[in-house]
């Protein structure tokens, strides 16, 4: 008895930790890169685009899930609010517009500041966060991680479109943020984060190159129906966010010491 609540109270505290969410992700990716190259692999593309309700699983993970997370969180009634969040997203994907455009319409909705004790869009925060970070990010990772190296030559590794991604995260990224916060800074524009010091403000920078979930995001819709063009954008965001996660490490830690 005594095991078993130690290990519910150390599984507690690893989700409630701040790294548990990145982690849950780390493994997702991990497996989807194994399935994708194993036996699995057919069944897992097949998986994907399988269609249900008028949209492939991909579409409504991509698409769907935000849509119907962020309106169902919203609304007193859960089983009401999905049905909408259903339909706000139909409308939308005939529409043309992009179905996650509703989620971030109605963050715009929602109150910042009240008269209470905590704001709305805290609360809702804290209500998504658990969803967010175990189920659709990770969701998302599966999806869209997965890339078959089988039969990749070195030539599809150092192509413009990847080499270009890799680039933009981890040199585009750590330039642009660090001389933002800089000139800012130095213009007396901002003040300069407390207890931190410029080379661990860059070492910060530098770790925003890890781009994973919304680079792939935004590789999806710009190379939509096009698997070729998106197994070279994988690789470069997959490149680009281990160079600054390992650079951004050395950097810190050495700062640490």
């Amino acid at each position: 008895m005594g095991r078993r609540r130690g290990a519910l109270i150390a599984i507690r505290r690893f989700f409630a930790g701040d790294a548990a969410g990145a982690i849950v992700l780390l493994a997702a990716t991990i497996a989807a890169l194994i399935v994708a190259n194993s036996p699995l692999a057919r069944t897992y593309v097949a998986a994907l685009h399988q269609v249900v309700g008028g949209m492939s699983v991909e579409h409504w993970i991509n698409d769907g899930a935000m849509a119907l997370f962020y309106t169902g969180h919203i609304a007193l009634l859960p089983l009401l609010a999905a049905g909408a969040g259903l339909g706000v997203l139909v409308i939308l994907n005939l529409s043309g517009v992009h179905a996650t455009l509703a989620g971030v319409a109605v963050a715009l909705t929602i109150p910042l500041r009240t008269g209470g004790s905590q704001p709305p869009l805290k609360r809702l925060e804290h209500a998504l966060q658990p969803w967010s970070s175990f189920l659709i990010v990770p969701a998302f990772g599966f999806a869209n991680a997965g890339i078959a190296f089988g039969g990749m030559a070195a030539a599809d590794v150092i192509a413009p479109l990847p080499v270009g991604i890799m680039l933009g995260l981890f040199l585009g990224k750590q330039i642009g943020i660090f001389a933002t916060i800089r000139g800012l800074v130095t213009l007396r524009l901002a003040v300069a984060p407390k207890d931190a010091s410029w080379a661990q403000v860059y070492g910060m920078a530098v770790l925003c190159g890890i781009g994973f979930t919304m680079s792939l995001f935004i590789g999806g819709l710009a190379f939509a129906g096009a698997p070729h063009a998106m197994d070279s954008v994988k690789i470069g965001v997959f490149a680009g966010s281990i160079l600054s996660g390992i650079a951004g490490w050395i950097l810190l830690r050495r700062r640490a010491r």
